[in-house]
């Protein structure tokens, strides 16, 4: 404190002055850090989760589209229905498979590994049964009986463990999206309360300064200033003590050296008239010779 003290007052309201921008830049830097922590965590949200939750959608979709497909070619009396599907369900197919390896370079958990595993091998068992729905329609003369069985038996079974794997993955892509996302609003959060919590600190520390400079400026000023008048009044027992060495304790010194001037200059004038004094009742009385 006396080394602050002691500092020329311009100085101090840099040095304050510097501490607020210090402060307000360290804000401003945390704030930009903590942005670019939000916007890597959202941006890791959407490179591969988001991706990946897209095509498991899209295969999904496809998948679901077939599965209507081959109900419909088992079920219906149109012989030439499956000849007229197999161009769509092909290329359906060949999307899906696209959408498969895209997937699988991406997938990096062990869960979803075993997942995905686990869908390829049913996916197997899923294109045999409907390859022999379609097959058995392309014949002449097919028996609706052996369709409806190789349908109810076979295909609807294996379509339906397939189609919930696949909802089942693109079900973990959803939770793994919503726990980015979760991460992602809690860095949020902790940013706000972060700057907050910054900005509270430099609003105290800026009222601190304030204070501490107004008070270090307009205290010894105001003490200056009821000497002088005190002085002008003419009393001169009052004591000055300078405790620091800025422009302030330097008025205050200047002002103490003042006081003790005028002490000795009354004190030399009183001890003169005191002397002027004795010296005439002196003479009144005729004890004084004059005539040395």
């Amino acid at each position: 404190m006396n080394v602050i003290g002691n500092m020329k007052i311009g100085k101090r309201l840099g040095l304050g002055f510097a501490v607020i921008l210090a402060l307000s830049v360290l804000v401003a830097v945390i704030g930009v850090w903590r942005l670019q922590s939000v916007a890597k965590a959202t941006q890791a949200m959407m490179d591969v989760p988001l991706a990946k939750e897209r095509m498991i959608g899209d295969w999904y979709r496809h998948t679901y589209a077939g599965i209507r497909r081959t109900i419909a070619v088992a079920k219906s009396s149109d012989p030439s229905l499956s000849a007229f599907f197999k161009p769509e369900s092909d290329e359906a197919t060949r999307i899906s498979a696209d959408l498969q390896k895209k997937i699988a370079e991406l997938i990096a958990s062990d869960e979803e590994k075993q997942l995905y595993d686990k869908i390829m091998a049913l996916r197997k068992v899923y294109l045999s049964t409907r390859d022999i729905i379609y097959k058995a329609k392309n014949e002449p003369g097919a028996d609706p009986a052996m369709i409806a069985a190789a349908l109810d038996k076979d295909f609807l079974p294996a379509a339906k463990n397939y189609s919930t794997e696949v909802e089942n993955l693109l079900a973990l892509q959803r939770k793994t999206i919503d726990q980015l996302n979760q991460h992602v609003a809690e860095i949020a959060a902790q940013s706000a309360n972060l700057l907050i919590v910054l900005e509270v600190l430099a609003l105290a520390l800026g009222i601190t300064c304030a204070w501490y400079l107004t008070a270090g400026i307009t205290r010894p000023l105001n003490t200056a200033v009821d000497i002088s008048r005190r002085v002008a009044e003419g009393d001169l027992s009052v004591e000055i003590t300078v405790t620091t060495k800025d422009e302030a304790g330097q008025l205050l010194q200047a002002l103490k050296d003042m006081n003790i001037s005028l002490r000795n200059i009354v004190g030399n004038v009183r001890i003169g008239t005191d002397t002027i004094a004795t010296a005439s009742s002196q003479i009144a009385s005729g004890n004084l010779d004059l005539s040395n």
